[in-house]
């Protein structure tokens, strides 16, 4: 009551000033989530190239946040059929637990996001997904953001690979993606230390699990990076829409493990690719037709011959080397593993962890003299 009483001796242009000011603060607070969504549309839609739209935008000033609902976006090439990136929502909001070590920051939420890459036949070429590779859309989601940011969050999100020129069509996509990647940001921000990390997980065609983690530098613009990706169990026969349409053959069974090791220091990078084919059966009498199964049968035999009889099967460790714009895979080496699993010991199904991002820059001389030298070491130490 006493407070009350207080209001009312307020002077008249006093109390005609503060209802004024809250009026105009929940007219603002109602009128805030239409001028950010119409703020939205118009960045999207000045994209060179694309199109599209959102659905919502809710606002949560306690939480320093908003939530973009619904958005679509579209490239010109591709057209309105298959949207570049469809997501249910984007939470972007003030990362607090920062604001206490003296950084304002902010992170992104990606909630069933589906992003569509698709091959586009051209004048020029037939294989064409550089073309057509998002890079002017996710610049522009980020700039979204009016903070810098520094933890990127992925909930049950998809990535397709598409492809309609082909017979038969392709689409071979990765789901339920969750992971992170944090600190992109950091109080002293000095370039060369491997201050952000990631780890992603998520499913190959619904079938296989992946996951993809590693640290990196994100204030060198040469890419400096330490990637390691593990991939195991996938049916051969999920890929047969691919391997028709590529290679003219399809898979009655076997599984795929695949693994990469990749250590990039400005620009320079050191790595190889691990794919094992296990129980690979090619040739179906049932459903090929005889052009095809005599194809299938040459395919099929050369992989039988390759194969390790002890574990039904067939891998290689392709090196990888040189600049990451244009690496070279070394193919002696690649023939020397192919061999040494068919002839003397199976490759492992696992990662190798025999890439150190300090060796990017060496020769090869350099990197066998240092594994003879640790050879001996590890021989003195059991001698």
């Amino acid at each position: 009551m006493r407070s009350f009483q207080r209001i009312r001796k307020w002077p008249k242009w006093l109390k005609i000033t503060l209802t004024s000011l809250i009026v105009l603060i929940i007219c603002l607070r109602i009128a805030l989530p239409f001028i950010v969504k119409r703020y939205v549309n118009k960045t999207i839609n000045e994209l060179d190239g694309y199109s599209g739209y959102v659905e919502d935008i809710d606002i949560a000033l306690i939480r320093g946040a908003y939530v973009i609902k619904g958005i679509h976006i579209y490239s010109d090439e591709m057209g309105k059929k298959v949207p570049i990136l469809d997501c249910r929502a984007i939470d972007l909001s003030v990362q607090w637990h920062a604001i206490f070590q003296g950084r304002i920051v902010g992170e992104v939420v990606f909630e069933r996001a589906i992003v569509n890459f698709e091959n586009v036949k051209s004048e020029k070429t037939t294989n064409n997904f550089d073309d057509v590779e998002p890079t002017d859309w996710r610049e522009a989601l980020l700039n979204l953001m009016p903070l810098k940011i520094n933890y990127i969050q992925f909930d049950q999100c998809e990535v397709h690979f598409i492809d309609r020129s082909t017979s038969p069509q392709v689409d071979v996509y990765v789901a339920d993606i969750n992971g992170r990647i944090s600190h992109l940001t950091n109080k002293e921000e000095k370039a060369g230390d491997m201050i952000a990390d990631y780890d992603i997980r998520a499913s190959a065609m619904k079938a296989a699990p992946m996951r993809l983690y590693g640290k990196f530098d994100p204030y060198d613009k040469k890419i400096t990076l330490d990637a390691n990706f593990e991939m195991r169990g996938l049916p051969v026969p999920k890929t047969n829409d691919y391997l028709m349409a590529y290679t003219y053959t399809d898979a009655e069974g076997g599984t795929l493990d695949f693994f990469v090791e990749l250590a990039v220091q400005s620009g320079q990078c050191r790595g190889y690719f691990k794919p094992l084919l296990k129980n690979l059966k090619l040739v179906s009498l049932k459903h090929d037709k005889f052009p095809n199964i005599v194809w299938q049968a040459v395919v099929g035999g050369v992989t039988k011959l390759v194969e390790n009889w002890r574990h039904d099967q067939v891998a290689t460790k392709i090196p990888i080397e040189g600049d990451i714009s244009a690496p070279k895979a070394a193919i002696w080496p690649t023939l020397r593993e192919l061999f040494r699993n068919w002839l003397i010991r199976a490759l492992s199904s696992s990662l190798d962890r025999d890439v150190d991002l300090g060796n990017t820059h060496k020769s090869k001389k350099e990197l066998r003299q240092e594994r003879r030298e640790e050879r001996k070491a590890e021989k003195k130490k059991k001698d």
